[in-house]
């Protein structure tokens, strides 16, 4: 059984995991997310603060007066709406920037790529103007609304701008310009026309009656993205494939990449929702995938660290399984699995393939119900740091101490599933280590 499951992954999985690590567009949309991770995390430490579960929190920090800010409240929900709320900027940039550096290589001219992109992106987002003139950009579109148009456009815009550069259709400067200026104005053909035909789509879309181009593709795609990030069935879809790649040597950002954008508007969706004072409507976030499923990394391998811990404690580990535990443990605190990973291994280790899959997706149910029915409190649209170590993520994810709870009781569950592979193949490594010391 073992050859055939081995004989699958190599012939099957294998070339469909490459292909996914090796598309531009997954990466550069990985990428481009990337660029907004920085922001959107120092987002994340004022909306903490403001959304402190203590009686009359929010009364008290209205109640501290800040110049300019008229309170400290105001000051916290600008803070989060000026880095949280306005992702779309450094994402549509780093998609675009991304994208034409994996064809052009070209770092000068794929900057200018992703300014057009941007420079597109705000052509066509709609703008608001008050009673006194004064006009500004939908803070609406900048935040998670604009996502998806911003990795659509990001592409497209890229794409046509890497064709304009690679069939040499540019506007060329002496050999005496600096190459800094000379490739300036290379961007200047490409991104005249890109803008331009953005500009026409936004036209094209008004004669039909559409307010802009962000309500088409929203209710076009409005069930897809409520499927595919909303439901417990995709997240368990998406963690499984995650731990499958993963079991062959790939990295499991190729499959979260596709999905990163879905959980990153669903964050912001709860995150204003709760600054307005109503219920937070989404389940699966980043938190909720980062903290909670992926407890120690993919496969929630601190359940295998802890499995271990277990039989060093009673005294019954192999040298390699204590070797492995003392080297894995204070990285997997951390959702650092790397020495577990290609140490124990787990990369092409059959023998542990089924709790590394099964254990991130039973995190992924138990704390999906326990959202659902209201026993824990659901992620307020708070993003930390993917190094946020169990039980205090849990509790800042949801500003509760049942996200807490809730992250202990998995971490008994998958110790206990993983205990039993992780048992076996230690068995082994005594009955190895002690044949090994008998012939020497």
């Amino acid at each position: 059984m073992k050859n055939g499951f081995s004989e699958f992954l190599n012939k099957k999985i294998m070339p469909f995991a490459n292909k996914l690590a090796a598309n531009k567009a997954l990466m550069a949309i990985r990428d481009g997310v990337g660029f907004a991770i920085t922001l959107i995390i120092i987002g994340s430490v004022p909306l903490i603060i403001n959304s402190l579960p203590f009686d009359n929190w929010t009364q008290t920090l209205q109640g501290i007066k800040i110049p300019y800010f008229d309170n400290l409240s105001n000051l916290l929900n600008m803070m989060t709406n000026m880095t949280f709320g306005i992702m779309v900027i450094p994402t549509v940039f780093g998609i675009a920037y991304s994208f034409t550096k994996s064809h052009i290589h070209d770092e000068l001219k794929s900057i200018g790529s992703g300014f057009v992109a941007l420079g597109s992106y705000l052509t066509i987002t709609p703008v608001i103007t008050n009673k006194a003139g004064q006009t500004g950009v939908d803070l609406t579109y900048l935040g998670s609304k604009g996502l998806i148009v911003a990795i659509i456009l990001g592409l497209i815009s890229a794409k046509i701008f890497s064709m304009f550069i690679e069939h040499n259709i540019e506007i060329k400067m002496p050999e005496s310009v600096p190459p800094a200026i000379s490739k300036t104005f290379s961007a200047l053909l490409p991104g005249f026309v890109i803008i331009a035909m953005w500009i026409l789509v936004a036209i094209i879309i008004g004669m039909f009656g559409f307010n802009n181009i962000h309500e088409v593709i929203l209710k076009l795609l409005n069930k897809p993205l409520s499927f595919l990030g909303g439901t417990l069935a995709s997240t368990l879809i998406a963690v499984g494939l995650n731990s499958l790649v993963w079991s062959i040597g790939v990295h499991g950002t190729v499959i979260n990449s596709a999905m990163n954008p879905i959980w990153l508007m669903n964050s912001d969706a709860n995150r204003l929702a709760l600054q307005h004072g109503k219920e937070v409507p989404n389940i699966v976030t980043n938190s909720f995938m980062d903290n909670f499923t992926y407890m120690g990394g993919s496969g929630a391998t601190a359940c295998l660290i802890l499995a271990l811990f277990i039989l060093v404690l009673m005294k019954k580990a192999s040298a390699e399984s204590k070797a492995i535990t003392s080297v894995g443990a204070a990285p997997a605190i951390f959702n650092i699995n790397e020495p577990v990973m290609f140490g124990y291994p787990v990369v092409f280790n059959i023998a542990i393939i089924i709790p590394f899959i099964l254990v991130p997706m039973v995190f992924a149910t138990t704390t999906y119900l326990s959202m659902k029915w209201g026993l824990v409190a659901k992620p307020t649209g708070t993003v930390l740091n993917w190094t946020m170590p169990p039980i205090i993520s849990g509790y800042l994810a949801t500003n509760s101490i049942s996200g807490a709870v809730i992250q202990i009781i998995n971490l008994v569950i998958g110790t206990l599933i993983y205990l039993p592979f992780v048992a076996s193949i230690n068995n082994k490594q005594v009955l190895t280590e002690k044949l090994d010391e008998e012939k020497a």
